[in-house]
């Protein structure tokens, strides 16, 4: 019976089926994007009439098998814009380039950090907060990237 409504409800276009597993499209979920909004300077404003939804499962997560969230302790990465209560979105399925945002352990300790790759293939792992934490962190013992943070987010109430 289940079955019957998961054909029904992929053929209104309220679910799609990936990998298996059926998700909720953003005609079931999606959350009115109503216009843009300016933070600095005008910005043209959208067609007030006219709404697109976003699923934001669907937005913030691209590979749901490999995908988890994380809460963010310490204060490490405040310069890239993600402070202490915030939640990254982490897929363990990417490969990690220079520059990402990465979850790593480093001698058995997970951290959010940087990913640096020099010239010669020479890995660290960098922090975003100039005033406390200026010197990259190479492992002495072991060093393994977890994940790619693919987004960030936080609530304010």
């Amino acid at each position: 019976m289940v079955y019957f409504y998961y054909q029904k409800w992929t053929k209104l276009g309220l679910l799609e089926k990936k990998e298996n597993r059926y998700f909720a499209t953003d005609n079931l979920i999606g959350i009115p994007l109503a216009q843009t909004v300016p933070a600095g300077f005008d910005a043209p404003s959208r067609d007030e009439n006219r709404y697109e939804s976003i699923n934001l499962n669907s937005y913030l997560i691209e590979r749901p098998n490999s995908t988890f969230l994380l809460e963010v302790s310490g204060d490490s990465m405040m310069d890239a814009g993600i402070t202490p209560g915030d939640k990254v979105v982490v897929d363990r399925s990417l490969t990690a380039r220079d520059g990402d945002v990465v979850v790593a352990t480093i001698d058995g300790a997970f951290t959010l950090k940087y990913l640096s790759k020099d010239k010669k293939g020479k890995v660290a792992l960098l922090a975003a907060n100039k005033t406390r934490y200026k010197d990259p962190l190479f492992p002495s013992e072991s060093m393994e990237i977890v994940g790619v943070v693919i987004s960030s987010f936080r609530k304010y109430r």
